[in-house]
Parts: C-alpha cells; structure tokens; sequence
C-alpha cells in the first residue's frame, strides 16, 4: 500500500499525495478535514500528486464540501484527476462542488 497524506503548502492549500483507494481514504478524509478546521478562511485541495483514486474519491470530496460548508468556509479543488471529474458528472454533483 502506497503512502497519502495531506501536505499543508501553506495557509489554506494543501497538497494531496499518494492514493486514494478504498483502504485509505478515510485517514485521508480525517487529514482533510482537520486542514479545513484549521484554515482560517478558505481552503483548497490541488490533487495534482495523486496516483490513483477510486470511486472512494467522491465520498472524500462531499465529505470535506460539506464540512466546510457547515464551517462557511470556502473550497476548492485544484488538478483534480480527470477520472474524478467524470464520475462527478455522472453523479450530478460536477457544478456543485467544482462550479463549472
């Protein structure tokens, strides 16, 4: 099993390296959402060190929306594996965590 984590790259951005499979992403999840709790204003999440994610990823992503919509912070996700972005389309929920 391959090593993730979240990185914090300076206030409110955060890197997310390694994978993204069922067997980790709740530990990537709580690391999230500790960045979130921690931000003082808005947060983001660029993806672009990730090496594999799995349908998990969606979960992840709601998870941490709605958290810090709960917290009124804002958030975004950068470089998001085009694999996520498909499956947030089928899902319906493209516009609503990405806005586009």
């Amino acid at each position: 099993m391959k090593h993730q984590q979240v990185e914090k790259r300076k206030e409110g951005l955060y890197g997310i390296i390694g994978t993204l499979g069922f067997d980790c992403v709740v530990l990537v999840e709580k690391e999230g959402l500790q960045a979130i709790d921690e931000s003082p204003e808005s947060v983001i999440f660029d993806f672009s060190q990730v090496e594999f994610c799995s349908s998990a990823t969606l979960a992840l992503l709601l998870s941490w929306f709605r958290h810090a919509k709960k917290l009124g912070k804002p958030l975004s996700f950068e470089s998001l594996p085009d694999k996520v972005c498909l499956m947030l389309d089928r899902a319906g929920l493209k516009h609503a965590l990405l806005g586009s």
